[in-house]
């Protein structure tokens, strides 16, 4: 990862946390009951989950078809060799960038699966054994903030999902257009010929 994912990704969070923080601070009964209930969080990762398996199925050969169509622009000396290496490697790193957003919504998921789980934990007995002064209402708010925040931070990473299919498809677009010039200066050519 270089500085400038590292950046958005720290300021995504802050921006998440703010929004989080916001919410809980403006309306009090989401502290403890939280902002979103389990059902809608569950159905909400799911049909994410399936849309980035969706939008992954479609991009496989949304890629093969622009690497074939590069291909046939550098064999036609419409591109450079050099652009072509060069567009032909960017495209590990749009898979990467799509694994990684995957993977932060795949996360986030998790993390509200595990918070589900610790809410149904009676944590008095715990909280007595140790002498911790740490009431339920401040672990209800740590819970409803941290699934305020996953819901924000995957929000996010769809957005990036989505600007990037769709700009993988202008892309491809963009190609087939060039291609249809060299066809029709390919034709031109041989009908001037005869």
């Amino acid at each position: 990862m270089n500085l400038k994912t590292i950046i958005r990704i720290i300021s995504i969070f802050f921006i998440s946390l703010s929004l989080a923080i916001g919410i809980l601070y403006i309306s009090p009964e989401t502290r403890t009951k939280g902002l979103f209930g389990d059902t809608f969080l569950f159905a909400y990762f799911g049909l994410f989950l399936g849309l980035i398996v969706a939008v992954l199925s479609t991009l496989v050969p949304i890629l093969d078809r622009i690497l074939t169509k590069l291909l046939h622009l550098k064999q036609n000396g419409i591109i450079s060799p050099e652009k072509y290496e060069t567009l032909r490697h960017a495209i590990p790193a749009i898979l990467q960038a799509f694994k990684r957003n995957a993977s932060l919504v795949f996360s986030c998921f998790i993390i509200n699966l595990i918070i589900l789980i610790l809410r149904t934990i009676s944590w008095s007995p715990i909280v007595k054994v140790f002498s911790y002064s740490i009431s339920t209402s401040i672990l209800s708010v740590l819970y409803s903030l941290t699934e305020t925040i996953t819901v924000f931070l995957s929000l996010f990473a769809i957005y990036d999902l989505l600007s990037g299919l769709f700009r993988i498809i202008e892309s491809l677009l963009l190609l087939i257009s060039k291609e249809d010039d060299l066809d029709n200066v390919s034709n031109s050519n041989s009908s001037g010929e005869v």
